[in-house]
This record gives structure tokens, sequence and C-alpha cells, in this order.
């Protein structure tokens, strides 16, 4: 199954099923103003989101308070394991560019 469209009756797109947004847990690596606007749009859709950040929680005026956050490379692996779909909301520098692999 695919999180296609926004929840029940939703219509598939080419003929792929829809689930319900909560049961299709998005994970939104960044903590930066184009990652709290995603897991924002996100969560205002019913997806269940959680932020990951290597080191800060988004900031107080990104409207993020309400969402779980997970911080610090020993919570990656944890954070992952319970992502369905992953959004990529990270700067494009060296720490960042083995984050994810194809493992």
């Amino acid at each position: 199954q695919h999180c296609v469209g926004l929840g029940p009756g939703a219509s598939g797109a080419a003929g792929m099923p829809t689930i319900d947004p909560a049961d299709c847990p998005v994970g939104v690596m960044g903590s930066g103003a184009f990652g709290a606007t995603a897991a924002r749009a996100l969560a205002a859709a019913g997806f269940d989101v959680r932020i990951w950040s290597r080191s800060r929680p988004p900031a107080a005026g990104l409207g993020c308070a309400d969402l779980d956050v997970d911080l610090g490379e020993e919570r990656l692996d944890g954070f992952l394991r319970r992502t369905r779909v992953l959004v990529l909301a990270l700067p494009a520098v060296a720490g960042t560019a083995s984050l994810v692999g194809y493992d």
C-alpha cells in the first residue's frame, strides 16, 4: 500500500489504494524552516509526524511545539524504524551527506 490521498475516501492515483494518514507515519529530517513547514502541513493533513534533528529542536516560532522531536544521532535509528515516509529537509553539507543510506 501507498500513502496516497489524504485519508479515507480519497481516490488513489492510478488505481493505487489509499490508507488513513494516521496509519502512515512520516518522519521529517530537519528542523529548520523547510522541515518545520513540511511537518506542520503533513500533521494538519492528519499524518503521524515526527521530526528528527541532529542538534536542535524547531524554533519556537515555527509552530511545531505539539509534534514529537527526536534529537541526536543516537536517536536516528529509532526514528527511521518508526517512519514509513521520509522527508529530507536537511542542508547539503558534509555532515548530512551520509545520514541516509541504502541498507
